[in-house]
């Protein structure tokens, strides 16, 4: 009778304890799919000209903004009509055909024939950037940072981390998917049998 007892007390022990990691393995898998999803959207969603024309996530690749920006950071930044002193802005370098931005801070502001200048600076530099910025190359002003999420963001821009950014999710479906296929087989086998 005892025996019988422990047995039963074991089982209900171990039918909690496996229900527990289905559970924290469903929380695992829905957690890992949101952020594949959101680095997903952060990658494409300045490509979407409805959604992202004036919007852009880059990824901080130099320390001259450090200790506000980090190396890796991902910063959104967005079009606007007015800038000031202090904003954060990303702004192309000038040079002809030249696919280089840069991120720094506005120190000073001046209008040269009817155009807005800026006089800009990154955090940790000694001194203030050589050129003024014409306001026409200025593509946006910093909205948010989330710290090292350029590392993955560049990360998924490479062709191999590109491929599992969809391989992961793939392999996660067709994984869930054949779990339900093997448990639906079971139910009418013992269906069948009982």
């Amino acid at each position: 009778m005892a025996v019988a007892n422990t047995r039963k007390k074991n089982k209900k022990i171990l039918n909690k304890l496996a229900e527990a990691l289905k559970t924290s393995g469903k929380i695992i898998y829905w957690v890992f799919v949101v952020v594949i999803v959101a680095v997903a959207l952060l990658v494409v969603f300045p490509s979407i000209p409805a959604i992202g024309k004036d919007y852009r996530n880059l990824v901080v690749l130099s320390g001259s903004m450090e200790p506000t920006l980090k190396v890796g950071s991902l910063v959104t930044v967005k079009k606007s009509a007015d800038y000031a002193v202090g904003d954060i802005i990303t702004f192309g370098d000038g040079k002809a055909n030249s696919k280089v931005l840069i991120t720094h801070r506005i120190v000073a502001a001046d209008v040269k024939n009817g155009q807005q200048y800026f006089t800009t600076k990154g955090d940790a530099n000694n001194g203030k950037d050589r050129e003024q910025v014409p306001q026409n190359r200025v593509i946006g002003k910093e909205l948010f940072t989330i710290p090292y999420l350029g590392h993955v963001v560049n990360f998924t821009r490479k062709p191999f981390g590109f491929a599992l950014l969809i391989m992961i999710p793939a392999g996660m479906v067709i994984m869930g998917e054949g779990k339900i296929i093997v448990s639906e087989i079971k139910k009418r086998e013992e269906t069948k049998n009982g």
